[in-house]
């Protein structure tokens, strides 16, 4: 079994029956300090912003080869989580304000894909069960 963990801002996966910690990440500024789960059991999700301005980015690490990829490499744009679903391991909803920094628009990352593209959704109606927008018309 293993957890996440994390030490002066660097995440870490505690193998509890073999007592032992590997790190997964090799952050020397400021730190790590928002980081869960997906659904795939060899992937985390950090988020960190870029020298305090509060852009927060998100990342994937793979825990096995600890490979770290931003899947939201847009400069000047926040990230904020929407939704991760069981049901659809390989994805998960965004909130990015990329036109305007007063407004966030909702995109489906597919975390397997190696160039993560971002699928633009039109605002709306979050429906968790199918993992997918209900838009209003007046948004068409």
């Amino acid at each position: 079994m293993s957890i996440p963990g994390f030490c002066n801002g660097i995440l870490f996966i505690l193998y509890v029956l073999t007592i032992m910690a590997i790190a997964i990440t090799a952050d020397k500024k400021r730190g790590i300090r928002i980081f869960f789960w997906t659904y795939n059991a060899d992937q985390l999700i950090y988020m960190q912003d870029s020298n305090g301005d509060e852009n927060f980015h998100l990342h994937l690490v793979n825990i096995h080869s600890k490979i770290v990829r931003d899947l939201t490499p847009f400069q000047g744009a926040k990230a904020e989580l929407v939704e991760l679903e069981p049901k659809f391991p390989d994805q998960m909803l965004v909130a990015l304000n990329l036109n305007n920094p007063q407004k966030f628009d909702v995109y489906r990352i597919n975390l397997k894909e190696e160039s993560s593209p971002v699928v633009p959704q039109s605002t709306g109606r979050l429906d968790k069960a199918q993992h997918i927008l209900h838009v209003p018309e007046q948004h068409l």
